[in-house]
């Protein structure tokens, strides 16, 4: 169930933010990271599994690190790039954990599926090749955030796959700390 959650609030942040562009950013990520540990905690009490909870600096400081990082790179691309170009870089996350993971012996399907990936980003910015030429510093930058908030988390995931012990309760945590 908190699989779906995730995955339905993932995809949905880009729009949410957009149509809630009123209200502060800061606020709105507070807001989410605060639900999300609450729920993590409640979770944790209800199965009282709070001595699963490992204690390693370097996972924690992944952890937080990899949700500041994920989070800020991508409210900033929002803010100076197309909301569905940041959608599809800042998904290739799990492209690079496979070329990483894998240490570039992938398959020949893997490369396709990136190569698309970048492709369909250019693709939908073809029909406004004019706005990029006259704004190409913001939406480089925006680009660029993208891709570092689908590193960030992409690092996370390697930090994590190290401590793979850890509850999927772990992020509701680190999202509690970042919230702060």
């Amino acid at each position: 169930m908190a699989v779906v959650l995730a995955v339905i609030l993932w995809s949905s942040s880009a729009t949410c933010l957009m149509i809630l562009k009123d209200i502060p950013i800061f606020l709105i990520t507070a807001i989410l990271l605060s639900s999300h540990c609450v729920y993590s905690i409640c979770r944790l009490s209800y199965t009282q599994n709070w001595h699963t909870i490992p204690s390693q600096p370097l996972l924690w400081l992944g952890g937080v690190l990899g949700i500041v990082g994920n989070d800020f790179c991508y409210y900033y691309a929002l803010r100076t790039t197309s909301p569905v170009v940041v959608e599809l870089l800042s998904w290739c996350w799990p492209f690079f954990v496979m070329l990483y993971l894998s240490r570039f012996n992938m398959s020949g399907r893997l490369y396709l599926g990136l190569l698309m990936a970048f492709f369909a980003v250019v693709l939908l910015q073809v029909h406004s090749w004019h706005a990029w030429v006259a704004a190409w510093h913001g939406l480089h930058v925006g680009a660029f955030m993208a891709l570092g908030s689908a590193l960030s988390w992409a690092l996370y995931t390697l930090v994590s796959h190290h401590y793979h012990d850890a509850p999927h309760e772990m992020v509701g945590l680190y999202a509690g700390c970042v919230a702060v």
